[in-house]
């Protein structure tokens, strides 16, 4: 689609609704902003392509059609997947719910958490970093600070999602950590946490570690290592040792990895992008460039930060929305990167991680 053509159309039916014409400032991007409005609205549109056999959603690539392969090129906002975003980020797409009264609801990424965190090699993560200090409470993150972006803590794990077919020694490696196993419990299955969304299915348990199914949206919880049977697959011949399962791999599975803690000062390979801080809270607001400067509540914000009735009132409402099956960032707010941010502002600075609009 040419998209010149299409901006058009979109730029024309907003003008009929009081919008001034929208714009292209680079060829894969259209804005459309209007002050004519009691709230300020901004819609930023990116055009890009989608490989339903490849299961890729991407910006460029070069393909030759001798031998069929391609080469994607690591353009903005790609950047972060190596410019192949894999398409279950965004699809099958799930619900949110918008608006002042939270009563619209609309469609949005599958898994919008990871969609964020990547988006822009990490534009949106990197906006609220915070780095730990002596002064926060080490009663909310001590330990917590050691998992890398792109994990989350919990039981003494930092645990990540593989990619499909990949062993977890190896997803583990490839963040400068090691795998060691731990089970994830039936009763709180890790996919769900890692995904920041319910699957649509959930199975009986199969395996030591758990798998997901991007393509079915359905995932197995996890059997203990000492239940589980060298037939079911007779090329894996690994028994009840636990470590081994770091090796094991099943096609199309992406697996829920426990990768061991760093130790404390200890030196790990560094790893492309990876924070030292270990990760951003994207479930609180951030300030940017892109916020309207003229708004009050920015303006509030941006001098006043955030405060105990505030981590009050958002946490109910992830848990309100969580509860009745819409995309929330109510697991997210459990993980180490949130643990931090709030314990800054529990220790008296509202405007840790905030980030400014100038």
């Amino acid at each position: 689609t040419d998209l010149g053509a299409a901006l058009q159309q979109l730029s024309l039916a907003l003008e009929r609704r009081g919008w001034p014409p929208c714009y292209i400032p680079h060829a894969r991007k259209g804005i459309c902003f209007s002050l004519r409005h009691a709230v300020p609205c901004k819609i930023e549109l990116y055009f890009v392509a989608r490989d339903e056999d490849s299961g890729l959603i991407f910006a460029e690539r070069s393909c030759t059609l001798a031998s069929g392969l391609c080469e994607y090129h690591p353009v903005f906002p790609f950047q972060q997947w190596s410019g192949q975003m894999p398409s279950d980020v965004i699809y099958p797409m799930t619900r949110c719910r918008v608006g002042s009264g939270g009563w619209h609801r609309v469609l949005c990424p599958h898994r919008p958490l990871e969609f964020l965190r990547g988006w822009n090699h990490g534009e949106y993560r990197d906006q609220s970093l915070v780095v730990d200090s002596p002064h926060a409470d080490r009663g909310w993150c001590a330990g917590l600070h050691a998992c890398p972006r792109a994990t989350i803590h919990v039981r003494d794990r930092c645990w990540t999602l593989s990619a499909a077919s990949e062993p977890c020694a190896a997803t583990c490696g490839a963040l400068g950590l090691s795998f060691a196993y731990s089970r994830a419990e039936e009763a709180e299955p890790m996919v769900p946490k890692l995904l920041g969304a319910q699957p649509r299915r959930a199975q009986q348990a199969w395996m030591p570690l758990e798998c997901y199914v991007a393509e079915e949206d359905r995932f197995h919880t996890a059997i203990p290592p000492s239940e589980a049977s060298p037939e079911v697959f007779s090329q894996w011949t690994l028994g009840g040792d636990p470590a081994v399962w770091g090796k094991w791999a099943f096609p199309g599975c992406r697996l829920s990895c426990p990768c061991a803690l760093p130790d404390d000062g200890a030196a790990r390979p560094a790893v492309a992008g990876q924070d030292s801080g270990g990760g951003a809270c994207l479930a609180l607001p951030v300030l940017s460039k892109d916020r309207d400067r003229s708004d009050e509540r920015n303006i509030r914000l941006q001098r006043e930060g955030i405060v105990r009735e505030d981590l009050r009132l958002l946490a109910g409402y992830a848990r309100g929305l969580h509860k009745q099956g819409f995309a929330s960032f109510h697991a997210h707010l459990r993980e180490a990167a949130c643990a931090r941010r709030i314990a800054h502002i529990l220790a008296g600075d509202p405007l840790a991680g905030l980030s400014r609009m100038d």
